[in-house]
């Protein structure tokens, strides 16, 4: 009675697995090739090209702020 029962689970979870890995909605494995290539990507331009260094995250947000408040400003 309890091998029946976890042959079926072991099922359920291996159909559950097909679906994420091997749906047509951009499985998990496309996901992680897509982060590799972009990881890869990364590092080979960091490492022969200059790039420029990017503002720390404070920054960036004042700016947006203040790029914000000048579109938004009321015009008279």
């Amino acid at each position: 009675m309890t091998y029946s029962r976890n042959i079926d689970q072991i099922f359920v979870i291996l159909q559950f697995l097909k679906e994420l890995i091997f749906s047509n909605k951009m499985g998990v494995v496309s996901h992680f090739v897509a982060l590799g290539l972009g990881v890869y990507s990364g590092i080979y331009v960091a490492q022969n090209y200059e790039v420029a260094k990017v503002d720390e995250p404070s920054v960036v947000i004042d700016k947006l702020k203040r790029y914000l408040e000048e579109i938004l400003k009321p015009k008279s």
